[in-house]
């Protein structure tokens, strides 16, 4: 059995509280009450900002130079800023747009377990198994 659900995120400052609440349904949604931020950007292949510092936005991605800087780490590790858009992997930039779709995929499989297939926009972004 498949099933669907399709999240809406427009970032920008007016739509903060907003987009708070639908991460907070999209996480629960992928992993109920145990899901976290990590496993909503490992599956749609993003970084969230985690601030703003100097005009620009920290993204604390394990391979990214703002995670290499300890007061940065110090200052923004465990935040999320949905005011600025995420950090997309796939081209190492920011998307460019500030309304995102983000749709995630269900699908049960062997002894309990389901796939799960991230979207972003309609396009395939990453498949994890629960």
């Amino acid at each position: 059995m498949k099933t669907n659900h399709t999240y809406y995120f427009d970032f920008t400052v007016s739509n903060e509280k907003d987009n708070q609440e639908t991460l907070q349904e999209l996480t629960d949604e992928i992993f109920g009450n145990r899901g976290s931020v990590e496993i909503v950007e490992k599956l749609f292949d993003i970084t969230f900002a985690s601030g703003i510092e100097n005009g620009r936005p920290i993204f604390l991605n394990l391979d990214g130079e703002d995670s290499e800087n300890d007061y940065l780490m110090n200052k923004y590790d465990g935040k999320v800023l949905l005011t600025t858009t995420p950090l997309d992997h796939q081209t190492n930039k920011p998307f460019a747009k500030t309304k995102l779709t983000f749709k995630i995929e269900t699908k049960e499989i062997d002894n309990g377990f389901v796939e799960v297939t991230g979207f972003i926009n309609s396009k395939i972004r990453n498949t994890l198994d629960f």
